[in-house]
């Protein structure tokens, strides 16, 4: 019997990212949305495999933050925190053999600290497994 083992890193390049504008407008047109506080995201479980087991976008609007580095510092940071928390994602798609794509939109109109920041991505990646296991079940 051979075993497999599956080596996590905490590494978020560019397999995780979402490229092609095809695959980001069927987010919006047939993908499920959910707001946890301070994110939106609208999700969909993709059938073709890849070498991640999800791809995100993500997006600050200009409307809440009009200069560009206020943008790209909330960008990266959390990009960061996502960074950090992915392995709980990613153990819960590989032990259900899904594949994931979502756009993660930051909606508040503040900048937070960067404990803020980890706390929040850390809740909504619960909240987002959390939504995953209702929509199996049905």
């Amino acid at each position: 019997m051979v075993s497999t083992k599956i080596q996590f890193n905490e590494k978020l390049g560019k397999p995780y990212k979402i490229c092609k504008d095809k695959d980001i407008s069927a987010l919006f047109k047939t993908g499920k949305k959910i707001y946890k506080f301070p994110y939106s995201s609208s999700y969909l479980i993709v059938d073709e495999k890849q070498s991640t087991p999800f791809q995100l976008v993500i997006s600050v609007p200009k409307r809440n933050f009009k200069k560009a580095h206020d943008r790209n510092r909330i960008k990266r940071i959390i990009k960061e925190t996502f960074r950090k928390n992915k392995l709980i994602l990613e153990t819960f798609l590989l032990e259900e053999q899904l594949q994931l794509s979502f756009f993660l939109m930051y909606n508040h109109k503040e900048k937070l600290t960067f404990e803020e920041f980890m706390l929040k991505t850390e809740l909504f990646v619960y909240f987002l497994i959390e939504n995953l296991k209702n929509d199996s079940k049905i």
